[in-house]
């Protein structure tokens, strides 16, 4: 099932992105780039989650009444970047940023972390002009992950997933540990930069800005 409030017509749309095909595969690039340099960010991500400020995770808190276990550190939220991550993360925001470029960040992108035995209820985000990496850094590798459309995936540690988020989708971990994640919201593969641009300047007009989060009641 899939819904959209911010439709932008003409654009493919499965739950999730195969990074192999030949469509995706030249425009998806930079996530091999990213994942090239995966050790190089669980060194600090690991240093950051042993010695760095904890206080800057923030809580998703709880969702249809259910307790989320999902808080993140933002590096860009809504077009807004966030001074405290490249603070306490300068390389991965810099590996970021060199990789995806003007691509990222139409919404979030952030250090995300799914506490054990926890998830976030079914839900859609609604925009198909946006898509989202998950790429899983520290963790168990089973028994956590995202069912979106049915398809259950787990997170598995240096294995990105990339989904459209507009089709119902919802989280899980099942496991006795923490999972940490990359998640990098970036602009649909088959736009075009100067419709990236147009797309920016309208969304920043309209206010858009917190909205698209919907459950399937």
């Amino acid at each position: 099932m899939v819904r959209a409030l911010g439709f932008y017509q003409g654009l493919s749309a499965s739950p999730f992105v195969s990074l192999s095909s030949s469509t995706s595969t030249s425009a998806l690039s930079w996530i091999s780039s990213i994942v090239d340099d995966i050790s190089e960010i669980n060194v600090e991500v690991q240093d950051f989650m042993d010695t760095g400020d904890q206080q800057l995770w923030e809580d998703l808190g709880t969702y249809k009444g259910q307790e989320t276990g999902w808080s993140q550190i933002a590096m860009i939220d809504f077009f807004s970047e966030k001074p405290k991550f490249s603070s306490a993360l300068p390389k991965t925001a810099g590996i970021l940023k060199a990789a995806a470029g003007t691509r990222i960040g139409p919404r979030h992108v952030a250090l995300a972390r799914q506490k054990r035995g926890t998830g976030i209820p079914q839900h859609c985000d609604l925009f198909n002009w946006m898509l989202t990496l998950h790429l899983p850094l520290l963790g168990p590798g089973a028994g956590c992950g995202i069912i979106v459309d049915g398809e259950r995936r787990d997170w598995v540690p240096g294995k990105p997933s990339v989904m459209d988020t507009t089709f119902l989708h919802e989280t899980y971990n099942e496991s006795e540990d923490d999972l940490i994640l990359l998640l990098v919201d970036f602009w649909h593969f088959e736009l075009t930069d100067l419709e990236c641009d147009e797309l920016k300047e309208f969304l920043l007009l309209t206010n858009y800005v917190g909205q698209g989060m919907k459950d399937n009641e």
